[in-house]
């Protein structure tokens, strides 16, 4: 259930992105889930108010799927998609209030404002 709901969020947000913008969208579910500041579920953090699209563009397809399963293995190790500070993205622009962190494909990646990127 849990890489179902992973994949339909990577399929909404960045269905017609590049593999590493819709790794980087798992990732970003995956940050929140190990942090103390977000729900311990991935269901929690996904559907928390404001949070993460998952029903805009249909069924995901085979390489949201693996997007998914490549950001659970690359998760925690010394290669790791982004770092683990990064907790938001948008489209068109960084959020005004947090640290930019990185641009991929149309998505903007960004951390708390009290964060470390490394």
């Amino acid at each position: 259930e849990d890489v179902d709901l992973l994949a339909r969020v990577v399929m909404s947000e960045a269905g017609g992105e590049s593999m590493e913008c819709k790794e980087a969208v798992a990732t970003v579910v995956l940050n929140r889930l190990a942090s103390p500041d977000y729900p311990m579920t991935v269901h929690d953090v996904v559907y928390q108010k404001n949070a993460f699209s998952t029903h805009n563009n249909g069924a995901p397809t085979q390489d949201c799927y693996t997007a998914v399963f490549s950001a659970l293995v690359w998760f925690g190790s010394d290669n790791e998609i982004l770092p683990r500070s990064i907790y938001y993205f948008r489209a068109g622009h960084y959020h005004k209030w947090a640290l930019d962190y990185k641009k991929i494909g149309a998505l903007y990646f960004s951390a708390p404002k009290t964060a470390s990127i490394d």
